[in-house]
């Protein structure tokens, strides 16, 4: 009993969690995503001009250029177009990305489910695989192979289609995982070692002028992958008590 309301429990915690998820990516995508100039109230004409490509605009007193349909971080760009031109002392916040930074953290969820599907089925499967195996040694002790099948057809075809079944879904699982591909802003890796640990320890956000964009995607962008990661645990803990055997009761065998 006690279990049964464990699990409830979890599973009402992970639908909650997914509902929190959910609202705070749909409040999010309401402001569609930008860069933005700060410290430069005018812009000369030539790069405006140069700009113009971009969607450059300007609005609430920031010059920004709407990150809508863009496919790549754009800060680069514009920072050397406005370097360019002799300007100094500009600030570019490129949040052109954030929507697509915020919808992936459900594609992190979505590729460590698959990942812990996949060690689930391939925990399965060995142990079905050493169950058929015992159970065919002991048939060999009664009968020839031939007899085995002829007086097993079902069986044996029930289990060979449950093997091709299983091999299908690892193969999906296997090229999901393979598949999944992430955005991570250029300012945010290392720049030798991808697996430079220091550094995403020292790691620290830019200090400088903040818009109340900049301030919204601060807050928004860690809660989103902050979601995730409990999504995940919570996935990881109910998968855990899902497949550990059940203890027998006091009095049992």
């Amino acid at each position: 009993m006690k279990r049964k309301i464990r699990l409830l429990a979890l599973a009402l915690c992970l639908l909650a969690l997914f509902a929190a998820h959910g609202s705070l990516l749909w409040r999010f995508g309401k402001q569609p995503p930008r860069l933005e100039i700060l410290q430069i109230e005018e812009l000369p004409q030539q790069a405006q001009r140069q700009l113009a490509p971009y969607g450059l605009m300007q609005q609430e007193g920031l010059w920004i250029i709407p990150g809508e349909g863009a496919s790549l971080f754009l800060a680069n760009e514009v920072t050397d177009i406005l370097a360019g031109q002799g300007l100094e002392g500009f600030v570019v916040n490129d949040r052109s990305q954030a929507l697509a930074l915020a919808r992936q953290s459900v594609k992190l969820y979505l590729f460590a489910l698959a990942l812990l599907l996949l060690i689930l089925l391939v925990r399965w499967l060995c142990r079905d695989a050493k169950q058929g195996i015992a159970w065919w040694k002991g048939q060999l002790a009664l009968a020839y192979p031939r007899q085995i099948l002829g007086q097993n057809t079902e069986t044996v075809l029930l289990y060979c289609l449950k093997w091709t079944l299983s091999l299908l879904a690892m193969g999906l699982l296997v090229g999901l995982i393979v598949s999944c591909t992430f955005w991570v802003p250029a300012q945010w890796t290392p720049p030798e070692y991808i697996l430079d640990l220091r550094y995403y320890v020292q790691l620290k956000l830019p200090e400088g002028p903040c818009s109340a964009y900049e301030q919204l995607c601060r807050q928004v962008l860690p809660a989103c992958y902050g979601l995730a990661g409990a999504e995940v645990l919570c996935s990881l803990i109910l998968a855990i008590l899902c497949t550990k055997k059940k203890k027998p009761e006091r009095g049992e065998g």
